[in-house]
């Protein structure tokens, strides 16, 4: 099949799954070209493109912008006449807002048009009235002019259908999918980082912002840091609460700044995720396949994946105290802990990037 990939949020978990296809599709012998934009490209992004490119990848940049204006009308021609240049294409693949959008309006004439969201911008707790009704507007109208949706979670297709009014055989869900776990040997990261024998690592990924919540995280272990002195919180990531969390002042909590999440994971006893509103994160089933037990707030689709007291344990988005008791079961049973690290690796295996790539390649294949 001849697939067209476009994409403005090159960056994060978006630009893992665009790369994460794009290699899976080429792999199958189909070819791909992938519209994007630069300005927002992450160092993930960059070396995917890298990989790929000699693979067979045509990259082509786009012009793009953020926001909702005049700009988009720009977007939009460019990707026709892209489409004119390189086509024709069997499917084209729009992902999040942005690239979703100009990817419907601009392929009319490409047989299937799909889109990812990778979370609406409906779903966030903070939107206001207005903002919502706008996007809901949006969003119905833009399904029109597609011919599917593909949604990462059952929890955003129950948003799509129910909240946004998006006709339900349109919609269809594909989870995100990992390789499996990342390279690296316990004892020498646990050796480098100075976690002693006997200490017990809890682990955060993910950027130092307000959605993902790490105060919450920080203000839960200081409760058992208070009993248990030989407990270690190691959070990797950078953002603008870093300065909040220095100055909480807690013993025991060091932040590792930017390194390879998925490595330090070996270190990791049990992983914290204490985001107030999550879609279906890739650092959720990195923990799982590195068999590192998750304790996370119940939020978005994290149980889809997560099964309460089976792969780890899932509490209230924003209670400290129960973030704080579940982190105190798995910090004083090592029995518990192995047995949900066991489980969570088992269960990370019906998340592979393989099926995820073969579901979606279904859906272009009508």
């Amino acid at each position: 099949m001849r697939l067209l990939q476009v994409v403005e949020s090159a960056a994060t978990g978006v630009g893992r799954h665009v790369m994460d296809l794009s290699g899976g599709l080429l792999e199958r012998g189909d070819e791909v070209v992938l519209a994007y934009a630069d300005w927002r490209m992450d160092r993930m992004f960059a070396e995917g493109l890298a990989r790929l490119e000699p693979k067979g990848l045509k990259a082509i940049k786009l012009p793009f912008s953020r926001e909702i204006g005049p700009e988009d009308l720009r977007s939009i021609r460019a990707l026709r006449d892209l489409i004119r240049t390189h086509g024709p294409f069997d499917a084209v693949h729009g992902h999040s807002s942005k690239g979703g959008a100009v990817a419907r309006v601009a392929a009319r004439t490409v047989p299937r048009r799909l889109y990812t969201p990778h979370a609406y911008i409906t779903m966030a707790p903070t939107i206001g009235v207005r903002k919502f009704r706008l996007y809901r507007a949006l969003e119905r109208y833009l399904a029109r002019l597609g011919t599917g949706t593909v949604c990462v979670s059952h929890h955003e297709k129950a948003h799509a259908v129910g909240t946004l009014g998006i006709p339900a055989p349109t919609v269809h869900v594909v989870h995100n999918g990992v390789a499996g776990p990342a390279r690296g040997d316990r004892e020498s990261i646990r050796a480098e980082l100075g976690v002693q024998e006997g200490d017990v690592a809890f682990g955060f990924v993910g950027r130092l912002w307000t959605q993902k919540n790490p105060l919450l995280a920080v203000d839960a272990f200081a409760r058992l840091r208070a009993v248990h002195p030989e407990a270690r919180l190691l959070m990797v990531g950078t953002g603008d609460l870093e300065d909040a969390i220095r100055a909480r002042g807690v013993p025991g909590v060091e932040l590792l700044g930017e390194r390879n999440g998925p490595q330090t994971m070996h270190a990791f006893d049990a992983f914290v995720l204490p985001s107030d509103y999550e879609g279906f994160p890739y650092v959720t089933l990195e923990a799982m396949a590195t068999g590192v037990p998750v304790i996370s707030t119940e939020t978005g689709a994290i149980g889809e994946a997560v099964r309460d007291g089976v792969d780890g344990f899932l509490v209230p988005p924003g209670d400290a105290t129960a973030l704080s008791g579940a982190m105190a079961r798995l910090m004083a049973d090592p029995a518990l802990r192995a047995r949900m690290g066991a489980s969570a690796r088992e269960r990370a295996g019906s998340f592979t990037i393989d099926g995820m790539v073969e579901k979606i390649r279904t859906l272009y294949a009508g």
